[in-house]
């Protein structure tokens, strides 16, 4: 029974476009999931009863279709996002798409997801230096004012392949738990260093 259907992606509750990406598999395979459910034994498990329940509800099939319609486009972006090798025009561009879709979708959840997604931007005071320097590496006749004034040209051109998310950041971390385990006994400043630099360039070569 329906030996061409693909097992539901597994989602990582710190990673919101793997969500997206479990609504979008079953906005697609609902009913074929359906189906396959309720060939199981409700009393050989309470998570089948559950989830029998769970797809029996009409509310389900009308929030799978909503969501999968508006957002889970977020899923793509949130990976183009965290691109290594993006100029920050094009991820400035992929920033500002998403700002326009979600203004263009309705109801209360879409605004408030909007609402969410606007809050941090407009207190970003960072990301308003970084569209400066944007437009000022693409050639764009802009005056350039305030902090900008103290950059070297060098530093503004340093910052055309800048990422804007913290992603590098974050993956760092399960680096350095893998350096500082308990296996390890003596780790001078110098061989810290070099293991840093060579687990980084794996992590961009990726």
């Amino acid at each position: 029974m329906f030996s061409e259907l693909l097992q539901p992606p597994k989602p990582v509750l710190t990673r919101w476009g793997t969500l997206l990406k479990v609504v979008d598999y079953y906005a697609i395979n609902f009913d074929s999931v359906k189906e396959v459910l309720d060939t199981f034994d409700s009393n050989s498990a309470k998570s089948i009863q559950i989830s029998k329940t769970l797809l029996e509800k009409i509310d389900i099939r009308r929030d799978l279709a909503y969501i999968s319609s508006n957002f889970t486009f977020h899923s793509l972006k949130i990976t183009q996002l965290q691109s290594k090798a993006s100029p920050i025009s094009e991820t400035l561009a992929l920033i500002q798409e998403t700002e326009e879709k979600l203004k263009a979708t309705k109801g209360t959840t879409a605004l408030a997801i909007s609402a969410k997604l606007q809050n941090p931007i407009d207190k970003n005071s960072g990301l308003k230096i970084i569209k400066l320097i944007s437009k000022i590496i693409d050639g764009e006749p802009e005056e350039i004012t305030g902090i900008i004034l103290e950059f070297e040209p060098s530093r503004i051109s340093a910052f055309k392949f800048a990422p804007l998310t913290t992603v590098v950041a974050e993956r760092s971390f399960s680096i350095h738990e893998y350096l500082l385990s308990d296996r390890r006994r003596n780790l001078t400043v110098q061989n810290l260093e070099m293991e840093l630099i060579v687990h980084f360039e794996l992590n961009i070569n990726d």
